[in-house]
């Protein structure tokens, strides 16, 4: 797998105001660690940073960085710090990963086609929009997707029920719901509410 390289700066300063005085010149810090190597202290433009990720995975993109034109280190952001107003990237936290190394991620969760069930008046209900996953590092999807078409009134699809790619475990009880798909109400039972 072909890993695109991001170019980073090593800094040495530290502290609110040395980070404040980074971010005054467009660039944002970060810091390097991980497989029991030394931390390495960075600088990146952060524009730059946004623009290179994979528009789909966006922060669980993986891929390499090279400090001061050394030799690139495989990487994904473990943490990142974003300007709520902005959006503009402030901090970020790079982990060192080979691609066999298993790591949790958020993943979007999305459906796809129209249930029978609403064609004849069911109401569906998406619980989950996000799914944590672990997986080889190399292997995070950009979206689990599933095809609500076949279900029917009155289902309820649950974790255990998602086809998931292999190898990939969805971090929560594989009971809990994420797609509900209940009946209209009729107007005896609206009455009875009554």
């Amino acid at each position: 797998m072909e890993l695109k390289t991001f170019n980073v700066s090593s800094r040495t300063g530290a502290g609110k105001n040395e980070n404040n005085r980074l971010r005054a010149k467009g660039m944002a810090p970060g810091i390097l660690y991980g497989k029991k190597k030394e931390q390495v202290k960075v600088q990146f433009n952060p524009n730059e940073l946004a623009k290179f990720l994979d528009p789909s995975k966006k922060r669980n993109t993986y891929f390499q960085i090279s400090v001061d034109g050394k030799t690139p280190e495989k990487v994904i952001i473990r943490e990142a710090a974003i300007d709520a107003l902005t959006g503009t990237i402030l901090h970020v936290d790079f982990l060192r990963l080979e691609p066999e190394d298993k790591h949790t991620v958020i993943v979007p969760f999305t459906i796809i086609g129209k249930a029978e069930g609403q064609k004849l008046g069911g109401k569906l209900r998406q619980v989950l929009r996000e799914l944590p996953v672990t997986c080889k590092v190399s292997e995070i999807p950009e979206v689990i997707s599933f095809d609500v078409t076949p279900l029917k009134i009155d289902t309820v699809t649950r974790i255990e029920n998602l086809n998931l790619p292999e190898g990939l475990v969805v971090n929560l009880n594989p009971r809990q719901a994420v797609i509900m798909l209940s009946g209209a109400k009729t107007e005896k039972n609206e009455g009875e509410e009554a």
